[in-house]
């Protein structure tokens, strides 16, 4: 009786264990299947980024800047990770080693514990597993199953790419492909074995400063350090040992930081008014910007311009030359010093004085005034409305009764007001508005002769409209932009008709006069050259315009607190003979700028009194007149008939 209840008590001994022992299967199940619904996902895990790039080039094509705004790219296929998995391994054998459990799971996918695939999928498990609210047990068996889904998804190979695709140099430098270029501008497949070393030293090492210097002499001694191990493993050989230890870093430049900031900036603002879907901070490819930039214009300029400068230090100065056939913006020169970002082309808004007085003619031509209608230049007080206005000309010189090209030709002031009042002070503001002006303007008596103020750059987009045959033209300095290999399209510019061709021609054909025989004449500036130059009260502003198609060029000088400069410079003597001094260095003594005249323009010999001659001869010129528009001709006297002498 006693063995049979023993025998029962042992198997309800052995059925309750086994129970209990089910009971624990069944927990243990259930939590792992619950932990399995907490497997990350392992499939893209790399997060890629090419290099995001900036590459800027002149005219002629050559390379003028470069930024790297972001260095990256990934592992090739055909790319040999021997090497790096090689050092990576010895980073393995100084880390702490790993938990038994680590151990088995590795062991039970068929992978050495101590190689660099055991350091990369360990690597990987715990960064998946990390944001996991398990603990205790159920982490690790969240790492087994981890560590399967992983070793299911990638090959050996595949592992060490995404790892040496992952590392991280900076918020700029990702992965060994972006460290390459970054830091020694080649590609990973071109790198030393002491400059892999290096890069995975830096990611390893982590000296704890912030001092750039201290970092790169410890990742270089670690580096040295793997590439010594790498020669006792007897992985590089005793040749390869020393060529590799004996070698310097040579660390490349990233950037090409010499080119004038002040011009990058300015063409970095306008990639802005392409298509919106270009962002050049963050995009994953190269941005080519190819310019209208001239270097050797700019140089021949900066040397123009020197002379200005040693005769006064604290002058300043802008010079601009824009072609209007590609709308191109080939000089921008504001600064002395090329490193300045201030550029007083763009930025800095001055009088533009007698710049104006085209404005005004042009306005009056367009209204079939003749360039030999009569103006009277003489001191006058204007009246309009409650304002009265007395201008003084250029050092008091007063010519009297001239046809209207005078007024232009040699920038006589109060000329200039009446013909502008005759015309409509609205119209002269709107002709002005039309041909480019930006900026605040009044139908004021002073408007004709320049009071309000704009940019050197503005004076440029002013006269291209005359050079551009009445038709405004934007100017910009970019010529092309490409992006992800593809042609970015500016929105259009719009442009309008400010006055007809004709118009435009009489203008420039009067300005041609300004530089022959008018306020330009002793600058010596090229045949054919149409120019006008402007000088403003006190002499604050200096200016001179010249129209040598299809360039049109400005160049201004002044102090930048307004201060009033010698009475003896004007724009005909400062800036004038620096676009001479210019158009020499840069297109040659001998080069012509002729004018081609449209259809509607008639020469005609013309007297000073605005009257046609039958030929010309002493005291007359040749005027360009509109077809269909020409003064009256002079009556000429009969020719005495000869008396018979009486004998």
């Amino acid at each position: 009786m006693k063995i049979l209840r023993n025998i029962i008590v042992f198997f309800i001994a052995i059925w309750s264990l086994g129970a209990l022992a089910l009971a624990v299967m069944i927990i243990l199940w259930t939590e792992a299947g619950m932990v399995r619904l907490n497997v990350p996902e392992v499939n893209g895990l790399g997060v890629y980024a090419d290099s995001i790039k900036l590459d800027m080039y002149d005219k002629h094509d050559n390379l003028i800047f470069r930024k790297n705004y972001f260095y990256g790219g990934r592992i090739t296929p055909t790319d040999n990770l021997t090497l790096a998995g090689n050092i990576i391994e010895l980073v393995r054998a100084d880390s702490p080693p790993l938990q038994w459990w680590e151990r088995i799971f590795l062991k039970l996918e068929h992978i050495n514990p101590n190689t660099l695939e055991s350091f990369v999928a360990d690597y990987y498990t715990q960064n998946l597993i990390k944001v996991s609210r398990v603990s205790g047990i159920k982490k690790n068996i969240l790492q087994w199953y981890t560590l399967q889904r992983l070793r299911g998804a990638y090959t050996q190979r595949e592992l060490y790419a995404l790892f040496l695709d992952s590392v991280h140099y900076s918020p700029e430098i990702h992965g060994i492909v972006g460290g390459a270029e970054a830091y020694f501008q080649k590609k990973f497949s071109e790198l030393t074995p002491l400059e892999t070393a290096y890069l995975i030293a830096l990611v390893t090492s982590k000296p704890n400063t912030n001092d750039q210097a201290e970092i790169v002499r410890v990742s270089d001694k670690f580096a040295r350090q793997f590439i010594y191990e790498l020669y006792r493993k007897n992985i590089i050989s005793l040749e390869e040992y020393k060529d590799e230890t004996n070698a310097t870093l040579a660390f490349a430049p990233q950037d090409y930081p010499s080119f004038e900031p002040s011009i990058i900036n300015k063409t970095l603002e306008s990639v802005r008014s392409y298509a919106k879907n270009i962002n050049i901070n963050y995009t994953n490819t190269t941005t080519t910007i190819k310019t209208h930039y001239n270097h050797e214009a700019t140089v021949a300029a900066k040397k123009a311009l020197q002379s200005v400068y040693d005769e006064d230090p604290d002058i300043q100065a802008a010079f601009v030359m824009a072609n209007v056939e590609s709308g191109g913006i080939e000089v921008a020169i504001g600064s002395k010093v090329a490193e300045s970002t201030r550029n007083r082309a763009f930025s800095s808004k001055r009088q533009m004085g007698s710049t104006f007085k085209p404005i005004v003619y042009a306005a009056a031509l367009q209204r079939n005034y003749l360039p030999s209608d009569q103006l009277i230049d003489k001191p006058h007080v204007f009246i309009d409305g409650d304002t009265v206005y007395k201008p003084n000309n250029y050092n008091n010189f007063f010519m009297g009764q001239v046809p209207m090209r005078y007024g232009l030709i040699y920038s006589l002031n109060n000329a200039t007001v009446s013909l502008a009042q005759k015309v409509g002070l609205q119209r002269v503001q709107q002709m002005a508005k039309n041909m480019g002006f930006q900026g605040y303007m009044y139908p004021y008596l002073a408007t004709a002769l320049g009071v309000f103020p704009t940019t050197p750059l503005n004076v440029a987009e002013i006269y291209a409209t005359l050079a551009n045959k009445g038709v405004t033209k934007p100017l910009s300095l970019i010529r092309e932009v490409t992006h992800d290999n593809r042609s970015i399209q500016k929105d259009p510019e719009p442009t309008k008709r400010a006055m007809d061709g004709v118009t435009a021609y009489q203008t420039l054909y009067i300005m041609q006069d300004v530089a022959r025989i008018g306020s330009a004449r002793n600058a010596n500036l090229l045949q054919g050259t149409a120019a006008k130059t402007g000088t403003s009260n006190n002499s604050k502003d200096l200016w001179t315009v010249a129209i040598c198609y299809p360039y049109v060029i400005v160049a201004w000088f002044g102090y930048d607190n307004f201060t009033a400069m010698e009475e003896r410079r004007s724009g005909g003597n400062t800036a004038a003979p620096v676009i001479a001094a210019f158009q020499r260095e840069y297109f040659g003594d001998n080069t012509t700028f002729p004018l081609t005249p449209p259809k509607g323009i008639v020469f005609a010999p013309t007297r000073r009194d605005g009257k046609l001659v039958s030929k010309g001869g002493k005291g007359t010129y040749i005027e360009a007149f509109r077809e269909g528009h020409l003064p009256q001709e002079a009556v000429e006297p009969a020719p005495k008939k000869q008396q018979k002498k009486k004998r």
